[in-house]
């Protein structure tokens, strides 16, 4: 990403319910009006953004969250992430983040994609320093960080979980 293209972002929960049309609620979620296909509206942005010589990212952050209108995973992904992937594929100044816990790659493909890139969280050499930077930010003061048994927040998550409880208030 530079500074200076262009992000649209998504929270997978504008996704909850059941049997929801995926084109159709993200051409919603865009504001276009009705009578609009996808791939015009995608054709749109693309010559948009390589007029302005720049990209497009649509990112869709924590696709685990998305669930049906009761309870459980919802199969929006599984049915139509890939879809939009081959169509998305199709504009040479769009490009797609997804992000999701490892552990759902297996509900949404069947094949595990070649370009999947995992996270593994902080290194062990780097947790003080990211809860130093964190705790700073929060304005949280440890008195014992030096001896503190930190790994627990090697995963960034809970890092963030940690501190925005702490300073709920």
């Amino acid at each position: 990403l530079k500074y200076d293209d262009y992000v649209i972002f998504f929270k997978p929960k504008q996704f909850n319910g059941d049997n929801i049309n995926f084109n159709q609620r993200l051409l919603e979620i865009l504001n276009v009006p009705d009578g609009y296909l996808l791939n015009e509206v995608l054709e749109n942005i693309n010559n948009f953004v390589r007029n302005d010589n720049k990209r497009c990212f649509f990112i869709f952050d924590a696709l685990n969250e998305t669930t049906k209108s009761t309870i459980g995973f919802s199969d929006i992904w599984y049915n139509s992430l890939q879809e939009f992937i081959n169509l998305v594929n199709q504009y040479s100044h769009i490009q797609l983040i997804c992000t999701l816990r490892t552990s759902y790659v297996e509900n949404i493909w069947n094949v595990r994609p070649a370009n999947l890139i995992v996270i593994n969280g902080f290194k062990q050499n780097s947790i003080k320093d990211a809860c130093e930077r964190y705790f700073e930010y929060y304005k949280i003061k440890p008195s014992n960080i030096d001896i503190a048994d930190l790994t627990i927040f090697e995963k960034p998550l809970l890092l963030d979980l940690y501190c925005k409880l702490l300073k709920s208030d």
